[in-house]
């Protein structure tokens, strides 16, 4: 039998394993932008702005296309693993990756007979855009699930290394060097280079997970396990398919009304204001397999504890980002392309967005390996159904601005109201507001013990 975790197991398993993801994160994060930054200053105003919109499209494709098998065998092996059912853990990758695989490579083909489509109809995308964009949707794809995959294993370094750092740095020297010699690519070049580029850097974990998934048989996993997967995975797969168009959809909204060189600025600003949500994507990285194996245990305050301390570290490093792009905003959007200055409003907007949603903590992994999943597909289906109407009217009405206040209000409301769910229903505060408030109180009432005069 495992040993019983205590809170500081906990906090250690967090605190290792988050710094080390925090770490690869925040260079992830100074990478992906010298990467988006090498990359504008090796094409046209132009050119940048399709490939925005090709980018936009072709990650929200990966995530619809892995069936949502990521988050799959972030909950099922780690629970499973934690019960000692190693069988049925390795055979649940094994299930998960062949879905992934499945769903990755048909949206290949689909992306592949739309370009091939454009050859004989008049349409506002190439066949070589789309030959390109359908080798980096598979690429990406296959990155995200296998990260997922290792990182539920407890491979933290090999799950983030090579997309979040190898990758980045590969494009960088590439397209770095390309803008110093004075080279200019094109949107079809760009996309087909970061494809090859992806896919090479992470072919190395697709044999660490065959060799996990060896000899794994089917045969380990009752009815009940398939009904309880493949429902889960639907669950997942229409939450993601649904949350992901609402997240790329306000770069293809602003390239439909105002064109490709405001689509380059509206991403170029959007990304930026990501930047506020990266401690609590590393943090998660850490956090999510540890509430799936603590709440399956029955161990609430455990739970409690690993994401209050997420909360509270998440929401810190997000206000002090708010601040920073409050006051300096405008220059770093100037980095881009001097004349992105004009977006420094939008920035500002998107950013208030991605603060509510640090600030508010790990709830969506908490609602999803929870078994409150199925709240939160209801949520997110209402606000980004919601939210992709309002950007189309708004885009409409009121261009770039009107397409960050639709995007900015969804993130907000739906980060709200998530907390205050888990509030109720779970009683979990992930905020890390009462975890604060109950250290604050502690030390307090321990501060005037100590001091106060002995009788």
């Amino acid at each position: 039998m495992s040993p019983v975790a205590t809170p500081r197991d906990v906090i250690l398993q967090l605190v290792k394993g988050g710094a080390l993801s925090i770490v690869i994160k925040v260079a992830n994060g100074f990478l992906a932008y010298a990467m988006l930054l090498a990359i504008a200053r090796a094409s046209t105003g132009q050119q940048y702005g399709i490939f925005a919109v090709a980018f936009s499209v072709s990650v929200t494709a990966a995530i619809i296309a892995g069936l949502g098998q990521a988050w799959s065998i972030t909950r099922f092996w780690p629970q499973w693993t934690g019960q000692e059912q190693i069988d049925k853990a390795r055979s649940v990758l094994r299930l998960s990756l062949h879905l992934a695989a499945a769903g990755l490579t048909a949206a290949g083909l689909l992306m592949i007979s739309g370009g091939a489509l454009s050859l004989v109809v008049d349409l506002p995308w190439s066949f070589r855009i789309a030959a390109a964009a359908a080798l980096f949707t598979f690429a990406f794809g296959f990155a995200e699930y296998a990260s997922a995959a290792l990182r539920a294993q407890g491979y933290v370094v090999g799950a983030l290394a090579p997309r979040d750092i190898l990758w980045r740095i590969l494009v960088c020297i590439v397209f770095g060097l390309a803008a110093l010699y004075g080279v200019s690519f094109n949107a079809n070049s760009i996309v087909l280079l970061i494809g090859i580029i992806l896919l090479i850097t992470v072919s190395p974990q697709a044999l660490m997970l065959l060799r996990s998934s060896a000899g794994a048989s089917m045969g380990h996993l009752t009815d009940n396990d398939k009904k309880a997967i493949s429902r889960y995975s639907l669950t997942i797969w229409a939450m993601t398919a649904i949350q992901m168009g609402r997240s790329h959809v306000g770069v293809v909204v602003v390239s439909t009304f105002l064109g490709a060189e405001a689509a380059g600025a509206y991403f170029s600003a959007d990304r930026t204001a990501n930047i506020l949500a990266f401690i609590l994507l590393a943090v998660n990285l850490v956090a999510a397999p540890l509430i799936s194996r603590h709440f399956h245990s029955d161990r609430k305050e455990l739970v409690q504890l690993i994401v209050g301390l997420s909360g509270l570290a998440a929401g810190s490093a997000a206000l002090a980002g708010l601040v920073f792009f409050f006051l300096f905003g405008s220059e770093v959007l100037s980095l881009f392309e001097p004349a992105y200055r004009s977006y420094f409003p939008i920035l500002l907007i998107l950013c208030i967005g991605q603060f509510f949603a640090a600030a508010t903590g790990p709830v969506g992994p908490l609602l999803i390996l929870s078994g409150h999943e199925r709240m939160d597909l209801i949520l997110v289906t209402t606000v980004s159904g919601g939210a992709v109407i309002l950007q189309i009217i708004c885009g409409f009405y009121w261009g770039a601005i009107g397409v960050a206040l639709a995007s900015a209000g969804a993130t907000v409301f739906a980060n709200v109201f998530a907390t205050i769910y888990a509030r109720r229903k779970l009683r979990i505060d992930t905020t890390g507001l009462s975890l604060a408030v109950h250290g604050t109180r502690k030390l307090f009432l321990r501060f005037f013990h100590k001091t106060s005069p002995t009788p």
